[in-house]
């Protein structure tokens, strides 16, 4: 496992919240100014239960509501990896005996100002396939210049149906997006080599179209390059100095059968 430090449908949602600090800046709402943009969080998905993720005392991942906790452990049976991610394993035991499990992937940041996390649960009322993003402490946005921001990407596909949602694929890849810190901070990227770490076979490569930069947030419109798929990507600007990025993908892929939903996360720095 490598990890650089450890310490739609059916009510799909998109939130962004402040947690512990300002968010606000004097940049006119556009990319930064004087005024660093405090600790907040960003999540998307499938997540009705509720679930919140972390990672435990023990350094497995924790997924968890007022009802319910579920523990997904690092030493899982499966030993998969994701270049900059965390992959935690939790088997599934159902009266008729074990069934396919869920995983959580958890990552962060070179400075640790930065986390992204994503999980999925099968469990009666306590489904969740859910992605969540933070910044860690402030950041004092960028006003100026461009900035390409490269990292990993780690994500889980899921099988929706009706009110459960099974994990058919585990995905890697790799991540550039490029900023423009101006008047109207903008930013653009895509995601690249992607392949499942689960078994065979390969996805084509995600486009984000650009969006702006408001408060060292940004949300906008993920699409493929044949169409099949297409989704929204959300992220932040982290770091003391706005060199690392941290950021959630949600896409629909097109199948005729059954929904897929692809659930996915990055890290990304200067």
């Amino acid at each position: 496992m490598t990890l650089k430090k450890l310490p739609l449908a059916l009510g799909l949602f998109v939130m962004i919240s402040a947690c512990g600090g300002s968010s606000s800046s004097d940049g006119g709402g556009s990319g930064g100014g004087d005024t660093p943009v405090g600790a907040t969080s960003a999540s998307q998905g499938l997540n009705e239960a509720g679930l919140t993720g972390r990672i435990g005392e023990f350094g497995n991942f924790i997924a968890s509501n007022d009802a319910n906790s579920f523990t997904f452990f690092a030493d899982g049976e499966n030993d998969f990896e994701i270049e900059g991610f965390g992959v935690f394993t939790r088997r599934v035991v159902s009266s008729g005996g074990s069934s396919g499990p869920d995983y959580a992937i958890f990552g962060e940041t070179e400075s640790g100002s930065g986390q992204a996390q994503v999980f999925g649960v099968d469990f009666s009322d306590a489904n969740a396939a859910t992605a969540d993003v933070f910044r860690i402490g402030s950041t004092l946005v960028p006003t100026s210049g461009d900035i390409t921001y490269t990292g990993n990407y780690g994500a889980l596909l899921f099988r929706v149906e009706g009110t459960t949602n099974t994990t058919t694929a585990i995905i890697e890849g790799d991540v550039e997006l490029t900023a423009s810190f101006a008047d109207s901070s903008a930013i653009s990227g895509s995601i690249f080599n992607r392949e499942r770490i689960d078994a065979s076979g390969s996805y084509e490569d995600i486009l984000f179209e650009t969006s702006t930069i408001s408060d060292g947030a940004f949300s906008g419109t993920a699409t493929s390059e044949d169409s099949a798929t297409d989704g929204d990507y959300t992220g932040l600007i982290v770091g003391s100095d706005g060199s690392e990025v941290v950021g959630s993908v949600l896409i629909e892929h097109d199948s005729s059968s059954t929904e897929l939903l692809e659930v996915g996360v990055f890290t990304a720095e200067e």
